[in-house]
């Protein structure tokens, strides 16, 4: 039987590839504890062994990191990832897209982003302000998932 990917956790080096993020950016991150784990991440139990990361937080660094190479501050692009990871949500699974459209992070103002399902035919201008920033969360997913190891 298949392990559940949702359950998954894997070592840093995977980590890495998937989220295509330079090991100098990761080390920074936890050092400085940008990033926090959640309970389905495992923390190294003894010397030499290795720290294990959950879907959940592999898609945190996926997301804030794409952000945070537009010019965002770490921190904050760690709390936009987090309104898709952490934040349940009618309609999705916490840490994962709609099922259906298109999901997206909307931020008018850095402090006030959220996630939205947005349908083909559907017109999001309206959400727009005088500068918006729009993070296709559903497309970093899907690549990261298809660079994580089988």
């Amino acid at each position: 039987m298949a392990k559940d990917n949702a359950k998954r956790t894997l070592k840093k080096a995977d980590v890495l590839r998937a989220t295509e993020m330079p090991l100098t950016t990761f080390q920074h991150w936890m050092d400085r504890r940008v990033i926090s784990l959640n309970g389905d991440d495992t923390e190294a139990k003894a010397q030499g062994s290795a720290r294990r990361f959950s879907q959940r937080t592999i898609f945190k660094l996926a997301i804030a990191h794409r952000i945070a190479k537009l010019g965002i501050p770490a921190n904050t692009a760690v709390m936009l990832a987090s309104k898709f990871t952490d934040e349940p949500q009618r309609g999705r699974e916490l840490g994962k897209p709609f099922e259906t459209g298109k999901t997206i992070i909307v931020a008018g103002d850095r402090k006030n982003g959220r996630v939205v399902n947005v349908q083909a035919e559907e017109d999001i201008t309206s959400q727009f302000r005088e500068a918006t920033l729009i993070i296709d969360v559903g497309q970093i997913v899907t690549k990261v998932i298809e660079r994580m190891p089988k």
